[in-house]
This record gives C-alpha cells, sequence and structure tokens, in this order.
C-alpha cells in the first residue's frame, strides 16, 4: 500500500498519523520512490521485492516488475522517463520501461579478487 499523509502544518498535528490516501500495489512497506522527471510516473521499490511503476493523475499502479526476490533497496529514472533502474540486495541492476515494466537489460555487479594489492583488503569492486 502506498499511503499520501496530508502536507500542511496548519492542519495537521505531530499526533496525526491518518493517512490522506491509500493506493494499494505492495504486499509491504516501501523502501525506494521516485517521481519521473517528466511528472507523469512514480516508481517504488519494496520489501516484497517489487517495482510498483504508478499513473501519477490516476495513482493507479499499471505495472509491477517482479523478477527480484529480496526488497528493493533503490529505483531511479532515466533523465528522458522512459527506462527506470532498480537493484535489491541481489547482484545487479535491473533496467525496464517504465510505460510496461520490461525488463530490458541487466547491469552485473560481480566481486574480482586483486591479487596485485599489498594492503590487508583483497577485494575489490
Amino acid at each position: 500500500k502506498l499511503r499520501i499523509f496530508p502536507w500542511n502544518n496548519s492542519e495537521v498535528g505531530p499526533d496525526d498519523l491518518n493517512s490522506h490516501s491509500v493506493f494499494v500495489g505492495h504486499t509491504g512497506s516501501i523502501y525506494s520512490l521516485q517521481f519521473s522527471p517528466n511528472g507523469t510516473r512514480l516508481a517504488t521499490g519494496g520489501y516484497d521485492g517489487l517495482v510498483g511503476l504508478w499513473d501519477v493523475r490516476s495513482m493507479v499502479c499499471t505495472s509491477t516488475i517482479s523478477s527480484r526476490t529480496k526488497f528493493i533497496r533503490s529505483v531511479s529514472f532515466t533523465h528522458d522517463s522512459n527506462f527506470v533502474a532498480c537493484c535489491s540486495e541481489e547482484d545487479g541492476i535491473e533496467i525496464a520501461t517504465a510505460d510496461t515494466g520490461t525488463v530490458v537489460g541487466t547491469v552485473t555487479m560481480t566481486q574480482k579478487n586483486n591479487n596485485n594489492n599489498n594492503n590487508n583488503s583483497t577485494n575489490n569492486w
């Protein structure tokens, strides 16, 4: 669920935690969100391993990216708002279309062993 709270100090006290609106799209907490640069979409990443892609006008989750099994740590749109990147505790960053959520690529992050390093640390990213 995505909960929207009022942002007006004159009407909301510190103890008022009633949400203004609730939008269904995740089964757990949301850890990351970002509006697209063109203002038409919102990407949310959650504990459930899903990335939700929301239409801002209707606040409907129009598509999801569901290829991750661990919680989503970060979501980010490209500057032209056409693609969204997401990452989790798993290796790699997935790139998907912002319209449909279709995964179009993965950037794989691997750890390499640097045997030429003279200090105690032998692992470099």
